[in-house]
């Protein structure tokens, strides 16, 4: 009885002993990894000034990100929006004829946003070693547009005979865009940028619009 307690009680210590063993050595592990991954909030995102440039609808930005939390960043753009636009009725004047007709829009529009992005991921990549420069994540956000007026040149060819018009519109709209996006350098501070999203967009003269939000592009931070 007295050695089978004592082969007992041995085994127990034993038991601890490796425990112990194992326990110090696992938290050794992780102080000594803690070193090289610990984080001060404060770095996971930074304020950046930067040039960007969209693919889709041609646009050209100055965007300014200042933190106002340890992921999350209060966003500005202004820059201009150039579009372009085509149209080509075919009307029937007469049985023997068509009026042949085409017009071109050129659209410069004033571009001034301001908004919130969170980026929800960037702690993790910066625990997996990941690039975080210039914000590198991804991110959720709002963003709100407006207001959206602009220049339009129009230039109609009717019959082989062309005419121009040169017209500010003064039809005042804003834009809210609810969006998912991600920034991704890629070296000597250019990065690729891509946003999507639904966004409603509110006409002065009209009612709210769906519409959707897409860009695509890159940008030089500086």
């Amino acid at each position: 009885m007295t050695k089978s307690l004592l082969s007992s009680w041995s085994r127990g210590i034993l038991l601890l002993f490796i425990l112990t063993i194992f326990s110090y050595s696992t938290y050794a592990e992780e102080q000594d990894s803690s070193k090289h991954k610990a984080v001060d909030p404060v770095d996971f995102v930074k304020h950046t000034s930067s040039i960007r440039v969209s693919l889709i609808a041609p646009t050209l930005t100055f965007q300014y990100e200042k933190p106002i939390g340890p992921k999350t960043v209060f966003d500005v753009n202004a820059g201009l929006l150039v579009s372009f636009g085509l149209n080509k009725p075919t009307v029937d004047i007469d049985p023997y004829g068509d009026l042949d007709a085409n017009a071109r829009y050129l659209v410069l529009m004033p571009l001034i946003s301001v908004g919130v992005k969170h980026f929800y991921n960037i702690e993790n990549r910066l625990r997996k070693n990941k690039s975080i420069e210039n914000n590198s994540a991804n991110y959720f956000g709002g963003r709100l547009h407006g207001p959206m007026i602009g220049w339009i040149r129009e230039t109609k060819n009717t019959n082989a005979e062309k005419s121009k018009r040169i017209q500010f519109s003064s039809r005042t709209a804003v834009g809210l865009v609810a969006m998912w996006g991600m920034n991704r350098n890629l070296g000597n501070n250019f990065n690729f940028n891509l946003e999507v999203g639904p966004s409603l967009v509110y006409n002065l003269d009209s009612e709210i619009a769906p519409s959707f939000w897409l860009h695509v592009g890159f940008s030089k931070t500086f």
